[in-house]
């Protein structure tokens, strides 16, 4: 068999594979990018409500004012965990 019929063979058996991997991608980028214009979220352990909305601090020391789930102005890094203020508990962002 020449070297391209088993290139094509290969992209056959992959493509599937490659598809489901690319839509569950897709998926969990939908389910962030949603998360990240409500106002609250809501904590898996006690399922109390989260405000996203306020006056965060960021590791950097710089405080700012709006939504949580966004990039720091000073420093450009983005939260990772939230926590939960009824419970305790953090959870992380995932993106």
């Amino acid at each position: 068999m020449k070297r391209w019929h088993w290139d094509l063979a290969l992209f056959i058996l992959a493509s599937p594979i490659l598809a489901i991997r690319g839509v569950v991608r897709f998926m969990r980028h939908i389910a962030f990018l949603r998360m990240t214009i409500q106002p609250t979220v809501t904590c898996r352990t006690c399922s109390g409500k989260i405000d996203c909305l306020g006056m965060w601090r960021c590791p950097c020391g710089h405080v700012a004012e709006g939504h949580l789930l966004r990039f720091c102005p000073s420093c450009r890094s983005f939260p990772t965990l939230i926590r939960c203020y009824q419970c305790g508990a953090s959870q992380v962002v995932s993106r």
